[in-house]
């Protein structure tokens, strides 16, 4: 009796002692929030795009929001013209994935874990009255976006006209020469093709109205210029702003009203977007930040860090680029993640940053790890940000040890 009564002392003890974090003792199956379930959007970060830890636990975490929360669409860092593909695959249509996921052309998306998930949500719609969409919502380059909406316009367009040959000169760039293409555009040509953008939206618009295409078809079509005009202001910053350039602001601003239109589309779906640390925290003229302004508490986030291990990543000084595996060590003095270390917190955990910074006795703003595509060998600080942890982020989840994509 004594025994059985020191066993429960010690458990409620040992609850006590964990109630501020949930130790991860399995990536794959993850204790969330009870917030989680009021959510409209939830943003899934992390600190590198070359970790695989982070996309088994991403992975994990989308499965449990679609499965128990009624999340149904996944939104992502990729063009939804090359998304679309994979949504018809996803409702039974044919292809091969892997091929589909290398079409996204983003090497972070492949790896194992989001190939897994892609097979899992195509059980999962087989059999829900809930299936799930992925949204492609970024805009960096514009070739493959702009050719389904100006194919259609052109069809309304004398062939002589300079408006469809504007049109016509603009779809066919190829996608692996357009940024160099941009680099020698007049600040006219831009002018005139942001004048061709707005006309071809102008045409959707009209045909709406008088219902000669459909809502879905207008919509998607809207979608694509917009993310287009969007792509053509941040080349044309990029060209001739340099000095003033805020090509972050105009693809985090583009992201943003993304996926505004999204919700405004579809406003009982709940959204998870899968991004980096940098594009989802609370603050800043950042895609979070927009969101947070717009929807309030109804969006949370997710960062997720690690200290030790290895991560894939373009290095910096080589203009090969070629992905690499780097060796990662993140015992600079004055970082979370070595402050961590010295506490008595789990190898692996979730946590409310709040009680985080309390925990550890925190300052405003420490040093967070923050690579993205790009590791600096020559200068480790330049893979550092500082962060405004509890203002930035809702929850953090640290792995300690972590290993690259090239060692799957």
């Amino acid at each position: 009796m004594k025994v059985k009564k020191l066993m429960l002392i010690l458990s409620i003890l040992t609850s006590c002692v964990n109630k501020n974090y949930t130790k991860i003792e399995n990536l794959e199956k993850i204790t969330l929030p009870i917030e989680v379930g009021n959510a409209k959007i939830i943003g899934l970060g992390e600190a590198t795009h070359g970790t695989i830890e982070f996309a088994i636990t991403k992975s994990s975490i989308i499965k449990d929001l679609i499965k128990n929360h009624e999340f149904n669409l996944l939104a992502i860092e990729a063009h939804n013209s090359d998304v679309k593909e994979i949504n018809r695959w996803l409702n039974g249509g044919e292809g091969d994935i892997e091929i589909l996921i290398k079409g996204l052309k983003y090497w972070a998306f492949n790896n194992y874990p989001f190939l897994e998930l892609l097979n899992w949500i195509k059980e999962h719609n087989s059999k829900s009255q809930n299936p799930v969409t992925i949204y492609g919502i970024d805009m960096q380059f514009v070739q493959k976006t702009i050719h389904e909406p100006f194919e259609y316009v052109k069809n309304y367009l004398p062939s002589d006209s300079n408006t469809f040959y504007q049109l016509q000169e603009l779809d066919t760039l190829a996608l692996d020469q357009l940024g160099k293409k941009f680099s020698n555009t007049s600040l006219d040509e831009f002018q005139r093709i942001k004048k061709s953008i707005n006309l071809a939206l102008q045409i959707v618009d009209e045909h709406l109205r008088e219902d000669k295409i459909s809502d879905s078809l207008a919509y998607w079509h809207q979608f694509d210029l917009n993310n287009s005009m969007n792509a053509i202001n941040m080349y044309e910053n990029d060209v001739y702003y340099l000095e003033n350039s805020n090509y972050i602001n105009i693809r985090d601003f583009s992201m943003a009203n993304n996926l505004g239109s999204i919700i405004r589309k579809s406003p009982e779906s709940k959204i998870i977007i899968w991004s980096h640390n940098f594009q989802i925290k609370n603050k800043g003229d950042v895609m979070g930040g927009h969101l947070k302004e717009q929807f309030g508490e109804k969006y949370i986030n997710f960062c997720l860090t690690t200290r030790k291990g290895y991560v894939t990543a373009y290095d910096l000084n080589d203009s090969k680029e070629n992905l690499s595996n780097f060796s990662l060590n993140m015992n600079n003095e004055n970082t979370l993640e070595q402050e961590i270390t010295k506490s008595e917190l789990p190898k692996q955990f979730l946590m409310d940053t709040r009680k985080l910074i309390d925990l550890l006795k925190l300052k405003d703003s420490i040093f967070m790890l923050d690579i993205g595509a790009v590791y600096d060998q020559e200068v480790k600080e330049n893979n550092l940000v500082i962060t405004f942890l509890n203002k930035e982020y809702d929850y953090i989840i640290y792995l300690d040890s972590t290993k690259g994509y090239l060692e799957q």
